[in-house]
């Protein structure tokens, strides 16, 4: 293996770290609008933690990274398929580690679908799971042609407040203002005796129209949380996609729904996310 050079990222590096991306990511991090828009903020905030890996002139791998008080962030990580399992990884984050605990940083944290086993190499450890969550419509039985759900109205609101309290209605409240502007974007409620029973977001993943996420649901736990959840199911159903995804912290939650017929994603668009991190010494 030829010497590994890592140094700061330049702006003429930027179309072939689009290249190494296009080739190592399977997520949407392989699309130039997630990684071109990634790389160009890290060089306007933090250029001394974007850094390239180079062998022989060529751009190897790239690291995106950030830092805010005494946390670092690895917000990219990718090297090119001719040069895995070579130690070019590694190097780029060491070198961004170095570069972190120099501006005071304490501990790194990243988010990662894919590379849970090579993090936990270089010292990382998951401290929590962001479950992503998929039901296929397709040969399913589907009780019934219509749901109880109705579409939530501007005189709802209110009443949705007052049920949910303050901060759990700034999250609703801003998942519901953002369907207006997303494709498939809807806000439905369940109620009884004008009792709010069950609220829920969805909109059509960004890059699979297939697929209708859930992007707000209430409540989140309990037996209330599923009839919720087969009444979304019936609605994904009679508009004809294939799947309905839901994104979840409560591993308690994520198992009672993988014994009632959902499964974990492991699609490129729709994936579980291992959070990760590591102390700094």
């Amino acid at each position: 293996m030829e010497e590994v050079i890592i140094r700061e990222t330049k702006v003429e590096d930027i179309a072939d770290i689009i290249r190494v991306a296009n080739q190592a990511f399977l997520e949407d991090a392989r699309r130039p609008s997630v990684t071109g828009r990634s790389v160009v903020n890290g060089l306007r905030s933090f250029p001394k933690l974007q850094l390239v890996a180079e062998v022989n002139g060529e751009i190897a791998g790239f690291i995106v990274g950030n830092i805010s008080g005494d946390r670092g962030k690895v917000a990219l990580l990718a090297v090119s398929p001719k040069y895995w399992r070579k130690g070019v990884g590694t190097k780029l984050i060491m070198e961004l580690e170095r570069r972190i605990k120099e501006m005071g940083g304490k501990e790194v944290t990243l988010g990662t679908p894919f590379a849970r086993g090579f993090y936990e190499k270089v010292g990382y450890t998951c401290y929590e799971v962001e479950y992503k969550l998929i039901r296929e419509l397709p040969y399913s039985v589907i009780p019934k042609m219509d749901s109880d759900l109705n579409p939530i109205r501007f005189e709802d609101l209110k009443k949705i407040v007052k049920t949910l309290g303050e901060k759990e209605a700034l999250e609703f409240l801003r998942a519901f203002f953002s369907s207006f502007e997303i494709k498939g974007g809807k806000a439905y409620i369940l109620s009884e005796r004008d009792e709010v029973k069950g609220i829920v977001v969805v909109a059509e993943n960004k890059w699979n129209s297939d697929l209708l996420e859930i992007t707000y649901f209430y409540p989140s736990e309990g037996d209330g949380v599923f009839d919720l959840l087969e009444n979304i199911v019936i609605e994904a159903s009679k508009m004809g996609y294939r799947w309905v995804g839901l994104r979840t912290r409560n591993e308690k939650l994520a198992k009672e729904l993988m014994n009632r017929g959902w499964k974990e994603a492991h699609m490129p668009e729709f994936w579980t996310m291992y959070l990760m991190r590591k102390e700094l010494k």
